[in-house]
């Protein structure tokens, strides 16, 4: 029999809605309790169970599920929650309930449950203890122990970044010229407050211009989108001021027993009787799975006192980086020729290797005696994190760090040195699309005014849909947005499509501005625009032209531009040149067109202008237009210029961007130029029969003609395994004909379609290549 609770339930209290998705997780303010009671429960529960108390549980929403407190109540009464306002931020927590106060690790019934609010420093200290006293009144020496100590609102969980700034002489308010002396990177606010030890002070003599006697330091913090975090009072500068005289200590350490500093790369070496408590290398062994292949890298991560350099290093400590999931994989190291014979007379040395991690249950270590050892390892990003927005920049996300102890004599001989860390970053993938079009036209002009009413109407709709549309912010042909997400071996995946909603106003703005631009550059504007800054002989030169130009039939159109896009980011492991974890960015965009044009002549308007052939096409069109046909006759000079890009880059901490797949790299500019003829008949009748009853009837007939020529010219930036290079090259799409018959009546139509070519199309009548590195 099954019985207990299955699944809790949010029943009151505020929450933000647009934040929050329904029996999965919540997004609450602070300060303001929220209600829970049980929604369903296991089907062979009695209503004598239910009545029973309940034990709730409040615990850390990541893969250790630690518990933080519990409440017995009777079930009736449900469940209050609430959160202080340093305890909101991307830190989720978990709420479940159960008669016995245990918790279900293989059922998600309970729910996840957030806070949020501005961000916000709300005090700092200057401690000689880690989160000891304020202690900002102390004259410190370079090279002290130093702490600070940040209290927030609003960050709980965040990873942040920390600077350090140098006060310039007479000015207390933080200038653009004051000197960034430190930058310590992925800072995680815990419980809402940052603590962090500032390493390295007694360097900063050296970095530092005509030193004082008295230099005084303040701190500024930003998020993980570079944006700095404000105080009350708005200020972005805090923790004013650390101050330091100019004096250098340095702190007490054991002294070595040679008197060879150790060079960079190696580790101190000891006495040659430590041979017998050593070892001679550390190999490090991994799977990684990318391009759906699985390649094992195989890392001499230490060899008889030297350190890989191909190992990023941060503080000084070895780094091995990978990509995983949620779930368990393994990472092999091996202790080469690992031997124990300590000569110490207390705290020997054991052949012992020890991992420790915050992600390990218990003492958060584990321990082997052995000279090889399997890692379990996996990434922060649980599956089932309901909203993983905290990382959306996934190398600014949380991290899972294991630290690997080896510890002899010979090398790493304080038990407290850890020989390598490896540092876990989730398999998250996240896809940005978004698509523009619009059928209207950003400008249309016709320009003359004898002209039959079909063809006023077309006149007149297309003036209103290029005037109108989007001039009071608000655009006819809406955006396509597409933002999701997929992780944990792309088992897990969600749509944050509705998120994005309120970010697409910039791009608006950007379609206005062309609008309202090429509006500026015909002086179509209440000012005049550019045509009115015109030279007065320039502007009466313009005048004439346009009178003539008035009274031909001739339109103009400018087409709206259109635009789509798909961006793709995530990590992948590398082993070339540096073990380390990178971020790759895949994308591609397409502007077709960037900006068209198409200005049209109504050859029937000026057939008595045309000699011979003239006078036929306008007898002709008076004559068909008294049987009810509408015609067309008109010469089209096409312009059209497209961009496209390709995107296929990784950025690296160490070595910065990159191109991927040269293959894949392209920026192109395409154009699109050339003529159209168009002849074409339209009519359409409607008729009554009265064979029994009177019946309506609709008979239509139509006919069209099109020639059109085009070249077609391009220039981008290609490249492939030879390097980066430029391409000219141009097309003749030839000469085209194409003809259509239409016929139908009431619902029954027939149609027929002729092609003819009359000259070929000929590619690359054009075709230049140029390698910058020539």
């Amino acid at each position: 029999m099954v019985k207990g609770v299955k699944k809790i339930q949010y029943t009151g209290g505020k929450i933000y809605p647009n934040k929050s998705v329904l029996n999965k997780s919540l997004v609450i303010p602070p300060n303001e309790d929220v209600f829970f009671n049980v929604k369903e429960w296991e089907k062979d529960t009695t209503e004598a169970d239910k009545k029973k108390h309940l034990t709730w549980i409040w615990q850390e929403g990541n893969n250790s599920r630690k518990i933080i407190g519990q409440l017995s109540i009777a079930t009736p009464i449900g469940f209050k929650f609430k959160l202080p306002k340093k305890l909101c931020g991307s830190y989720t927590y978990y709420i479940e309930a159960s008669w016995s106060g245990k918790r279900d690790f293989k059922n998600i019934t309970g729910l996840y449950v957030k806070g949020s609010c501005p961000s916000k420093v709300m005090s700092t200290k200057w401690c000689t203890i880690l989160d000891g006293k304020d202690e900002r009144s102390k004259l410190f020496n370079y090279g002290e122990k130093i702490f600070l100590s940040v209290s927030t609102e609003g960050l709980n969980g965040n990873l942040l970044t920390v600077e350090i700034y140098r006060i310039v002489k007479g000015d207390l308010s933080g200038s653009k010229k004051d000197d960034q002396i430190k930058i310590i990177p992925n800072v995680a606010v815990i419980d809402g407050e940052i603590n962090v030890e500032i390493e390295g002070t007694a360097l900063w003599p050296g970095k530092i211009n005509k030193i004082n006697i008295l230099e005084q330091f303040y701190v500024k913090i930003k998020d993980a989108f570079g944006n700095y975090i404000i105080d009350d009072n708005n200020d972005i500068c805090h923790a004013r001021f650390l101050k330091i005289k100019k004096e250098i200590v340095t702190q007490a350490t054991k002294k070595p027993d040679n008197k060879t500093a150790a060079k960079v790369g190696e580790t101190d070496k000891k006495h040659e009787n430590y041979g017998l408590c050593s070892f001679e290398k550390i190999n490090i062994v991994h799977s990684k799975n990318g391009e759906g292949k699985i390649t094992a890298i195989n890392c001499e991560a230490f060899n008889k006192g030297k350190i890989n350099n191909k190992l990023k290093r941060r503080n000084g400590a070895p780094i091995f980086e990978i990509v995983a999931s949620s779930s368990e994989t393994k990472i092999l190291v091996d202790v080469f020729n690992f031997k124990n014979k300590c000569f110490r007379n207390e705290n020997k040395h054991k052949k012992n290797i020890i991992v420790k991690s915050s992600e390990f249950e218990g003492n958060g270590q584990i321990k082997k005696e052995s000279s090889s050892i399997e890692i379990p390892v996996h990434s922060t990003l649980s599956y089932l994190n309901p909203a993983p927005m905290q990382y959306f920049w996934p190398s600014k996300g949380n991290v899972a760090r294991y630290n690997f102890y080896a510890n002899t004599c010979s090398y790493f001989n304080n038990a407290n040195d850890s020989a390598f860390s490896i540092i876990v970053y989730p398999d998250i993938k996240w896809v940005l699309k978004f698509e523009y079009n619009s059928k209207n036209p950003i400008k249309y002009r016709d320009t003359w005014v004898k002209m039959r009413q079909s063809r006023i109407n077309d006149a007149y709709n297309n003036a209103q849909a290029g005037d109108l549309d989007g001039y009071d912010g608000n655009l006819e042909t809406e955006f396509k947005v597409a933002l999701g997400a997929e992780f944990d071996d792309s088992k897990q995946k969600f749509d944050f499509s509705k998120e994005l909603k309120y970010k697409i106003e910039r791009l608006i703005k950007i379609f206005l501005g062309i609008k309202k631009g090429i509006n500026y550059l015909i002086g179509d504007t209440e000012d005049g625009g550019l045509v009115k800054k015109l030279p007065n002989s320039v502007k009466e030169q313009m005048n004439r032209t346009a009178s003539k130009l008035g009274r031909l039939p001739m339109n103009f159109t400018i087409m709206s531009p259109g635009l789509s896009a798909e961006f793709s980011w995530y990590l992948a492991s590398r082993d070339e040149p540096f073990y380390e974890v990178v971020t790759m960015i895949e994308g591609e965009a397409n502007f077709g067109p960037l900006i068209g044009g198409k200005g049209t002549l109504d050859l029937i308007a000026v057939a008595e202008y045309i000699p011979y052939i003239g006078q036929v096409v306008k007898a002709v069109d008076l004559s068909l237009n008294a049987l009810g046909f509408n015609t067309v006759f008109a010469l089209s000079a096409v312009g059209e210029v497209s961009l496209k890009a390709k995107l296929n880059t990784y950025y690296s901490e160490l070595t910065k961007l990159h191109i991927q797949d040269k293959s894949k790299y392209l920026v192109e500019l395409a154009g699109k130029f050339g003529l159209e003829v168009e002849l074409s008949v339209k009519g359409k009748w409607e008729f009554k029969t009265f064979v029994i009853v009177g019946d309506e009837h609709e008979l239509i007939a139509e006919g069209s003609a099109k020639a059109t020529s085009y070249i077609k010219p391009s220039v981008g930036i290609e490249a492939d395994e030879k390097g980066i290079f430029i391409r000219a090259k141009a097309d003749f799409d030839g000469l085209k004909i194409v003809l259509e018959i239409k016929g139908g009546f009431d619902k029954v139509s027939r149609s027929r379609v002729v092609n003819i070519v009359i000259v070929e199309e000929k590619k690359d009548i054009i075709n230049m290549k140029k390698y910058f590195n020539d």
